[in-house]
């Protein structure tokens, strides 16, 4: 097989090279100073990707991990570069290992942020208010604050996003879908 040029290639190649070698690979769980390769979309969790080094060095002793990740998301550059010593550290010091990425992306840890549970706080502070005033809630405020609070147990697949001014839904639309605009 040629070099992979594309995803579906390397897809096959990675299944190819894993059929060939898994009876081989099933019949030791360990592997001294074998190889072995990750690929990640992303390397932003620093404690999930610790155990995958954990694990391979319980599997490879004395052996190599190189990391393949088009990015890598830290807070801050002394995060990804303690990522990076990290990861690359092994049984034979600094360098043991080979963490490759093409952008460093230096960004705040707001996943605990949930969007949704931000509106629902805040339809919660304006319901407060409007009580408060002795005013009525309107209804699409309280069935969207109901559809959060749903979601919470259930997950959200639908009702993603407010309704349009007409009360349709929104859906997502894929960038080549044609866009009506109404004059």
């Amino acid at each position: 097989m040629n070099f992979p040029h594309n995803v579906e290639e390397f897809e096959e190649f990675v299944a190819t090279v894993i059929a060939a070698h898994a009876a081989d690979l099933a019949e030791k769980s360990e592997h001294r100073d074998g190889a072995a390769i990750v690929v990640t979309p992303c390397i932003d969790d620093a404690v999930q990707m610790m155990g995958i080094s954990r694990d391979l060095r319980n599997v490879i002793p004395g052996g190599n991990v190189t990391y393949f990740a088009p990015f890598m998301r830290a807070k801050t550059e002394a995060d990804a570069k303690a990522m990076r010593v990290n990861l690359t550290h092994g049984d034979r010091g600094a360098g043991t290992h080979a963490l490759h990425s093409l952008f460093d992306l230096y960004l705040p840890d707001d996943r605990k942020k949930n969007p949704w549970t931000l509106e629902t706080a805040y339809l919660l502070q304006v319901s407060d208010w409007l009580e408060e005033q002795g005013r009525d809630i309107p209804t699409f405020a309280t069935v969207r604050r109901t559809t959060l609070l749903r979601a919470t147990a259930e997950g959200m697949t639908d009702d993603l996003f407010w309704p349009d001014a007409a009360g349709q839904s929104l859906q997502i639309r894929s960038k080549n879908d044609d866009i009506n605009i109404a004059a």
